[in-house]
């Protein structure tokens, strides 16, 4: 085995460990002790060029405003048909864009 497959096998293996927990990047190459840019450019490197078949990018449509007695609304639809709502409690929102951000690779 070449050094180059053992590194690939090296960053394959931490790459699929991040997938499978529930970690984000920066914590996880914080208990590893490795640079975040490094283990971008390896599952970069890595990758396949196929999509994922979860946790990928959706178009979104914007619709035109539509008139709320509300200071702001904000209507998320899964695409398994879950509808999230907010009735103007940004925190919500905030909380709802963390939640978000955690469910990407």
């Amino acid at each position: 085995m070449t050094l180059q497959d053992k590194k690939s096998r090296y960053w394959r293996q931490h790459i699929d460990a991040l997938g499978s927990s529930n970690q984000s990047v920066a914590d996880y190459c914080r208990k590893h002790k490795m640079n975040q840019s490094t283990l971008y450019a390896w599952k970069i490197r890595l990758s396949d060029g196929s999509k994922p078949k979860s946790k990928q990018m959706i178009p979104v449509k914007v619709v035109a405003e539509r008139a709320t007695n509300k200071a702001s609304f904000v209507r998320v639809v899964l695409r398994d048909g879950t509808i999230v709502e907010s009735d103007g409690d940004l925190s919500a929102v905030a909380k709802l864009a963390d939640m978000l951000r955690r469910l990407r690779p």
